[in-house]
């Protein structure tokens, strides 16, 4: 009897032992789902952002190389249909315009309709929040806001 009972309990512990955790509970599966969501929601927050912020410094800088350009127009006297223009060089921004002009200005040093030489797109979602005019008059040159000098 004693040899069946341990037989008996050996057959069970080596059945319990065969039996092994062989994957997750519901709860484990369900936490786990959870945490990689809200890393992923924070991932893709975090991502917009920086998109938006590099737009931003994009355009500024696209910006600022063509305020040197219309400055640099005026001061070697760049010709347009063979003369100097009258009022030199300029960039037009228009309040909550997604783009800007580069245009030759006819000596008003403001933008009001002069022969545009080129416009500029601005990033998506970026716009300009006021508008100005800021022209570059040659030889020296003279720098114009809106037709206010400056210098």
């Amino acid at each position: 009897m004693k040899f069946i009972k341990s037989k008996i309990k050996y057959l069970l512990s080596s059945i319990q032992k065969s039996v092994s955790r062989n994957g997750f509970t519901l709860i484990e599966l369900l936490v786990s789902i959870t945490i990689f969501g809200l890393i992923s929601t924070m991932v893709v927050v975090n991502f917009r952002g920086g998109q938006k912020q590099d737009f931003l410094n994009l355009s500024a800088d696209e910006i600022v190389s063509n305020i040197k350009k219309a400055q640099t127009a005026a001061v070697t006297g760049e010709l347009i249909n063979g003369e100097v223009p009258a009022g030199g060089f300029g960039l037009h921004f228009e309040k909550d315009a997604d783009s800007y002009v580069y245009f030759a200005d006819d000596g008003t040093h403001i933008y009001n309709g002069d022969l545009i030489l080129q416009e500029y797109s601005l990033q998506e979602s970026v716009y300009i929040d006021t508008s100005i005019d800021i022209v570059f008059d040659p030889p020296r040159p003279t720098v114009y806001f809106n037709n206010d000098t400056l210098m």
